[in-house]
């Protein structure tokens, strides 16, 4: 059976045919290819992300943004996306003193308001893409299977039912009782670097603020970037930057002005015993000249990714379909489990998109 509906897969393609069209001949904004809700991520028509004002002045309408190369998902991409929302906090609750930032944990909202997959056609590091790859197309179709799990997993903790580390690796809790319905989207960019991709989105929300609600105030926007160390990493890594001066504008950028921020989900087991070398590594990098004082002003927060999923990387799941048959349609079943949603390994045996079908069954 079709893992997505032909209709669903066709406008995929056709969608990524006209972005791709565009930002050939100009410099294109954020598409949004997929979404659970019409004017995603403002929940009515008067642009808010709640059909209630606020008691405490403007809105704020926090985003979740995960933005991967999604070659494969995995089963950490959906723990990532599921994971606490440590900086932001309920209209009037704390914060720090002379900022508008959030303390983490001050109040926190149960969820962020909404969530964006992204992905970006140009790598900083790859340019487009590797022989072998998933094609863009195919990343985009598994990306809206992602979004459909995690709007599944945020029902079911909206809900109240079971939700622990096993059923969605997040380690999230229960949400029962809370005013939430989830608002998931697809979107794709062509900038490689983050600081670009992330004016581009708030330039979208602006666009799209004056279309839905000319004549209101408009929320406050805060992006939250779900990013893993190797990401945080690059991003201060002078490298991808002009001059340091152009990385402090970016910065200054990013954090203040648009008041984004990162939340970094750390692989490194925090309960062995001793340091190992990657704890050393993350500790130095928090502590670094250029990212120690956004992480003081709790622009950078750090949480532990569940053990369970803590292996799981698409370069694993890429190298179980290139074995040319060595490992048995039990063992990759076996091994699927373990690092990808179910509606993921399907469409990935069904589809063939790194290797021969070894006739998974669907989920």
């Amino acid at each position: 059976m079709p893992v997505l509906p032909p209709a669903r897969r066709a406008a995929l393609s056709s969608g990524l045919d006209a972005f791709l069209a565009s930002s050939s001949s100009s410099s294109l904004g954020l598409t949004i290819l997929y979404s659970n809700k019409p004017n995603w991520p403002f929940k009515s028509a008067r642009g808010q992300a709640s059909d209630e004002g606020t008691a405490a002045g403007k809105e704020t309408i926090d985003i979740a943004v995960l933005d991967s190369s999604f070659n494969p998902p995995t089963l950490a991409h959906r723990a990532i996306a599921l994971g606490p929302a440590l900086l932001v906090c309920r209209p009037g609750s704390s914060t720090v003193a002379g900022d508008s930032t959030p303390i983490a944990s001050a109040d926190p909202k149960p969820e962020y308001d909404a969530h964006l997959l992204l992905f970006s056609v140009r790598n900083a590091d790859k340019g487009l893409g590797r022989r072998g790859d998933a094609s863009q197309l195919q990343r985009l179709e598994m990306m809206e299977l992602l979004a459909k799990e995690i709007e599944a997993f945020l029902r079911k903790k909206t809900t109240g039912q079971s939700m622990d580390a096993a059923d969605d690796g997040s380690g999230g809790s229960s949400i029962a009782g809370a005013a939430y319905e989830p608002a998931v989207a697809v979107g794709i960019v062509d900038p490689p670097l983050m600081f670009e991709k992330s004016t581009l989105v708030h330039k979208y929300m602006q666009d799209l603020l004056r279309k839905v609600a000319p004549n209101t105030a408009s929320p406050t926007i805060r992006l939250h970037w779900q990013v893993g160390m190797d990401t945080l990493e690059r991003f201060f890594a002078l490298r991808y930057y002009p001059s340091t001066q152009a990385f402090h504008a970016s910065a200054e950028r990013f954090f203040n002005k648009e008041g984004t921020t990162f939340v970094v989900a750390s692989r490194v087991p925090s309960s062995l015993p001793g340091k190992s070398m990657e704890n050393e590594s993350e500790e130095q990098l928090l502590r670094s000249e250029l990212v120690q004082p956004w992480v003081e002003q709790h622009k950078v927060a750090l949480w532990q990714l569940p053990t369970e999923v803590q292996g799981c990387s698409s370069t694993d799941v890429r190298k179980l379909y290139r074995t040319d048959g060595a490992t048995s349609t039990e063992e990759l079943i076996r091994q699927q489990q373990q690092k990808v949603p179910a509606s993921i390994a399907h469409y990935l045996d069904q589809e063939r998109v790194y290797g021969e079908a070894r006739r998974i069954p669907p989920p």
